[in-house]
């Protein structure tokens, strides 16, 4: 889907945009994640098919990785994260954004756990994530043994979610 004028009547979801900005700019997915950065290859192909099955997850994303996307492809922050503006139109042309203040930084409560979802960023749900985080437990496992932890918390969270689907 080709956008020539993004401040047109359609006011396109992030999809959209991201979409936008790999026809557009003539890029590769492959080629837009190393502009902006990422250290996957398939980083942005997973943020795309995480936009596609869940219509929240721009709002889960992290700040960070919508602002390499910006600068990866070439585009306004602003345009890219809100939608608002074009494209093109440099950040310092925007109106100024106020957000809220972020709650102070606590330290993570298993540092292993957030080393292992750096290491596999995308990897599992955030459902997953979440119930790794509320875990009871006395000691911090090693990132790989996190990982085997949340890939069964998403196995057994996923087949719970099913059971109930069918009941």
């Amino acid at each position: 889907m080709m956008y020539d004028n993004m401040a047109a009547q359609h006011q396109p979801g992030l999809l959209d945009r991201v979409k936008w900005i790999l026809e557009k700019r003539e890029l590769t997915q492959e080629r837009l994640g190393e502009l902006a950065g990422f250290k996957s290859r398939t980083q942005v192909s997973s943020i795309l098919s995480r936009l596609k099955r869940d219509p929240e997850y721009p709002r889960k994303m992290a700040l960070e990785t919508l602002e390499r996307l910006a600068k990866g492809g070439r585009v306004s922050r602003v345009w890219l994260i809100f939608g608002i503006g074009t494209p093109e139109q440099p950040d310092t042309e925007m109106p100024e954004l106020r957000l809220s203040e972020p709650a102070p930084a606590q330290p993570p409560k298993f540092p292993n756990l957030e080393t292992a979802l750096r290491y596999e960023e995308f990897k599992w749900p955030q459902f997953a994530i979440r119930a790794a985080r509320e875990l009871e437990l006395d000691d911090d496992p090693s990132p790989r043994e996190w990982s085997s932890i949340l890939d069964r918390l998403q196995k057994v969270l996923e087949q719970e979610i099913a059971r109930v689907k069918k009941s």
